[in-house]
């Protein structure tokens, strides 16, 4: 037997991998469904594998496959060393951002936030302890490809020919001729009826094709949007499932998602009428939406709506909780609260993400710093602001939420926020920090910061000339050297500029400062005559549940008593 590898050998393995990852992922429905029986069955219902035409937009190849296809691109190059890992490190970056429908882990998620490629070391990671899974592996097959032992001549052009043709197997079906001059403008007529009020956001544009046959024939059709300089040809939709078209507005005019989702909500069944229009019935649910129901996005909603409510995810498991839905759709298979948390993993990496995509754009940002104790629990919370250069408006995103597990020292405060700037790849892009007035942010700052003080000083010292002193050979404390070379190894701390918050500031000076000026003083004596009445009302209210019930009952609220930063 020949076991002669070839190049076709290697295309085929590339092929199938990312074939059978595209029947094993089934659009995000049998990925992450832990019922094998669910999935046989459907699989019986599909007819078996040998029934199943694996064609877009119902099966998509998967996360791993886009990401082993970005290095074989890489490769195909014909880079090598560190200028072939940037390359790769790239086409990483920009595979990411082609998830759309797709289901990334945590681990690849966070690997290629952290990819700076074309800065020095930009393409190495550090080694994610829990980090789980089989991406590197299924990532890594072509490399073999450009080292193996196969005939040189057939090298440079493998990789490129694989990536042309995984293209075009992942290419819609050609667009066939309109329906109406083959006579299917009932199927036109119904795919239509779909978009009916949703002028503003697409327009019908061809008929694809017609599949099954009675009631479960379903008809494939093309929309254009509407939306001024959209470069997007036509969106898929079918007779069952318009997620194709919200899908295109999330990720191109998020904006405008939910004027659509409420446009197309009006359109269930346009394009059919009922037997009997002058009996009233219940709808199913499938029916009132006009598409099939999707386990897949009944989960990310599901998902979706603890992280609005801020719910804590043992609800999930609560036996209301799972009889509430068993009700309103016994096919939704509730989630386990373990489940949920790597969603909301998932979710958070997602979003992470999007925030470094984002930041790597931007030339200056500004961040802001705030820590608190609740619960006995201490939490830092940092946000960062930039001006977005083309429209010149604010912008603004969450960079971390996190607990402190010690005193809030300016120590710690000044290491927990270098390292979220390290995180986020902006140390050098962070103009200036704003928090509060706390000593221990003052601190921070004038140990770790950069003070114009200490630069005007050591440009002097610069400037001065220094006679050379002529040192005679003496032993040398090789340990000692070794100690410092430990110490000045450790990382280290870099703040940039720090700002006081101007509310917070401004009430200082208002209420504490002014006592220290002589003949001020007596400026502030109405004030506080008002506010000690005021501070007797707030101590009683949170001292006796009586007098709150009595107060919320009087003015149909509780007071909010304000602390010194609440008032500012």
């Amino acid at each position: 037997m020949d076991r002669t590898v070839t190049v076709e050998h290697y295309k085929a393995a590339m092929l199938l991998s990312g074939a059978g990852d595209a029947l094993g992922y089934r659009n995000q429905q049998w990925e992450y469904n832990e019922s094998g029986a669910a999935i046989h069955k459907e699989l019986e219902e599909l007819g078996g594998l040998k029934n199943i035409k694996a064609e877009l937009p119902d099966w998509p190849v998967s996360d791993d496959t886009v990401l082993h296809l970005a290095t074989a691109e890489g490769l195909a190059t014909g880079k090598e060393g560190e200028e072939l890992l940037h390359e790769v490190a790239a086409r990483y970056v920009e595979g990411m951002k082609d998830m759309e429908g797709r289901k990334p882990g945590p681990s690849s998620i966070h690997g290629v936030s952290q990819l700076r490629p074309g800065e020095e070391g930009g393409y190495r990671v550090a080694y994610n302890p829990e980090g789980t899974g089989c991406g590197a592996a299924m990532r890594s097959m072509c490399i073999g490809l450009r080292d193996s032992e196969i005939d040189q001549s057939q090298h440079s052009d493998a990789s490129a020919s694989l990536g042309a043709e995984s293209e075009r197997d992942a290419q819609p079906p050609e667009e066939l001729e309109d329906a109406e001059e083959t006579g299917d403008a009932k199927a036109i007529g119904e795919l239509k009826g779909y978009l009916h009020n949703c002028e503003k956001f697409y327009i019908f544009s061809k008929f694809l094709k017609s599949e099954g046959e009675g009631k479960k024939k379903v008809h494939t059709g093309s929309a254009k949007c509407m939306q001024p300089g959209c470069k997007n040809k036509g969106v898929t939709y079918t007779s069952i499932s318009r997620a194709h078209l919200r899908a295109h507005y999330q990720t191109v005019h998020p904006g405008k998602k939910s004027a659509l989702t409420a446009a197309l909500a009006g359109n269930s069944k346009r394009g059919q009428r009922t037997k009997h229009p002058s009996k009233k019935r219940r709808l199913p649910a499938e029916e009132s939406r006009g598409e099939t129901f999707s386990q897949e996005q009944a989960r990310q909603m599901f998902t979706r709506w603890f992280v609005e409510t801020l719910s804590p995810p043992s609800l999930c498991e609560h036996p209301y909780t799972r009889e509430l839905f068993a009700y309103l759709n016994p096919e939704f298979q509730l989630m386990s609260r373990r489940t949920l948390a790597r969603d909301l993993d998932e979710l958070m990496e997602k979003a992470k993400l999007e925030v470094n995509q984002l930041l790597s754009k931007q030339q200056w940002l500004a961040t802001t710093a705030d820590s608190w104790t609740v619960h006995h629990r201490a939490f830092l919370g940092m946000t960062v602001h930039w001006i977005d250069r083309l429209s010149l408006k604010r912008k603004k995103a969450t960079l971390a939420c996190r607990e402190l597990k010690v005193g809030q020292t300016h120590q710690l405060l000044g290491e927990a926020i270098h390292e979220v700037h390290r995180e986020f790849g902006i140390v050098e892009k962070v103009v200036a920090t704003t928090t509060d007035n706390g000593a221990n942010y003052v601190a921070a700052s004038n140990a770790f910061g950069e003070s114009e003080e200490r630069g005007e000083v050591q440009e002097e010292e610069e400037g001065e000339e220094e006679e050379e002193e002529e040192v005679t050979g003496q032993p040398g404390d090789v340990q000692g050297q070794l100690d410092d070379e430990d110490i000045d190894a450790e990382p280290q701390i870099n703040l940039p500029p720090h700002r006081c918050c101007s509310a917070h500031t401004l009430n200082l000076m208002a209420t504490t400062d002014i006592r220290e000026v002589k003949g001020w003083s007596k400026g502030d004596t109405p004030w506080r005559r008002a506010s000690t009445k005021a501070r007797r009302l707030w101590n009683l209210q949170n001292r006796s549940p009586t007098a709150a019930s009595q107060i919320k009952e009087a003015v149909k609220r509780k007071l909010t008593t304000p602390v010194a930063v609440r008032q500012a």
